[in-house]
């Protein structure tokens, strides 16, 4: 549940929820009040908000721990593409941060720090070169007790693809969590076909998530796929065999900038 109130480039929301998830076999049961304000500028999406969360894991139906946090965030996009649907050239930034405190209802001390970078690349009519690099920490003495929603996790469509949504994390406690460290990379080649939507595309990503940066062992896949430009972005076909899986995975996502 979310209510909404725009100013002129101003966004004002406050929500509710209480959901479950389902992530690599861990239960999620979550409960979350929140507020944010955006600011819409040239080139730039500025957003500041703050989060109460309780949140319970299961792992067929065992409890493995309860937390709570109230979370202080702010959100920084900053943008210059020719296009913000398609974009052939330019770059999109993205910075966060959140930080909690023990001592303003929540049960660890926490600083969550991540960066994202997309570039696009146009050398010749039709063919498009993409990049995206992810990198993320958790400045924190533990993780048991920050939620889920605040470590890091990858994996899935528009991440390291050949595995399986959310499907790279850290193991504890006979099951796949959040960690504290977070580094992804990739590279795509598109070419698009004269006077069609159509194009076809061919990657490679890699990346992992870790308790520590020294633990990182980047997991890595490469694929192919089909591209079909819409007035609301690219939707992508892709099919990936990643390093270490039996089987190739498959992956359908709107490739849309921000």
């Amino acid at each position: 549940m979310c209510f909404a109130a725009k100013k002129p480039g101003i966004q004002d929301a406050v929500g509710a929820s209480v959901d479950h998830q389902n992530i690599t076999q861990l239960d999620i049961e979550r409960s979350a009040l929140g507020a944010i304000r955006t600011f819409e500028l040239p080139n730039q999406r500025f957003s500041v908000g703050i989060n109460f969360q309780l949140e319970e894991r299961f792992l067929a139906k065992t409890l493995l721990g309860q937390t709570q946090a109230l979370v202080f965030s702010a959100n920084d996009t900053r943008y210059k593409v020719d296009d913000e649907l398609n974009p052939t050239r330019g770059y999109v930034v993205n910075g966060q941060i959140a930080v909690a405190s023990e001592n303003a209802l929540s049960d660890q001390d926490f600083l969550r720090l991540a960066f994202r970078h997309r570039g696009y690349w146009t050398p010749k009519a039709g063919h498009l070169i993409s990049t995206r690099f992810e990198i993320g920490t958790v400045l924190a003495s533990a993780r048991n007790n920050i939620p889920q929603d605040f470590l890091f996790r990858t994996g899935g469509a528009n991440t390291v693809r050949g595995f399986e949504y959310s499907g790279i994390g850290v193991p504890q406690q006979g099951v796949l969590q959040g960690g504290r460290r977070l580094l992804v990379g990739s590279v795509e080649y598109t070419r698009w076909f004269p006077d069609s939507p159509w194009g076809a595309a061919v990657f490679y990503d890699t990346g992992d998530v870790s308790a520590s940066w020294s633990a990182l062992e980047l997991e890595s896949a490469i694929g192919v796929g089909a591209r079909y430009r819409t007035p609301a972005g690219p939707i992508a076909f892709d099919i990936a065999k990643a390093s270490g899986q039996d089987k190739p995975r498959f992956h359908f996502a709107l490739g849309v900038a921000f």
